[in-house]
């Protein structure tokens, strides 16, 4: 069961939109049930992560570069509404809150007809590939995840 606390009830959580994704669904996110398999939703958020951080300055590129970047360390999921085939969707991603190391990143998937499908809740950190450890954010980190709009 769910740990309430990692995902609270729209009206607890004062959540700041940071991205919007939208994408079709495919063949390969289907299940034999025919409809959206339940690990393709985590894909599906990644692809709306990177798309976020990519266009924000902080890709695959940079990461390479400085040896650092995001680490997932938590993530809690609802599903709530099949996804068929061709469907097309959005996933909204918002960053409701952060503290020192850590930060918490809300993203929320909607079908064709604009209903929530799934809603994720995402801890994760900065990390050093080199060190091996958790470090605070750096300046072009925070840009990537907008984090200027919590300010």
């Amino acid at each position: 069961m769910l740990d309430p606390q990692y995902i609270p009830d729209h009206k607890e959580l004062m959540k700041t939109l940071i991205h919007i994704y939208t994408f079709q669904v495919l063949y390969q996110h289907l299940d034999t049930f025919g409809h959206v398999n339940n690990a393709a939703y985590l894909q599906l958020f990644e692809e709306a992560r990177w798309d976020m951080i990519e266009k924000n300055g902080y890709g695959l590129k940079k990461i390479q570069e400085t040896k650092k970047g995001p680490t997932i360390l938590d993530v809690q999921i609802r599903y709530k509404k099949e996804l068929m085939f061709k469907e097309p969707c959005r996933i909204e991603t918002y960053l409701p809150s952060h503290k020192k190391k850590l930060m918490y990143l809300q993203q929320e998937l909607f079908n064709s007809q604009g209903e929530q499908a799934a809603k994720a809740f995402f801890t994760f950190a900065f990390f050093d590939l080199e060190q091996r450890k958790i470090i605070p954010p750096t300046e072009d980190w925070l840009k990537a995840v907008n984090t200027s709009l919590l300010l």
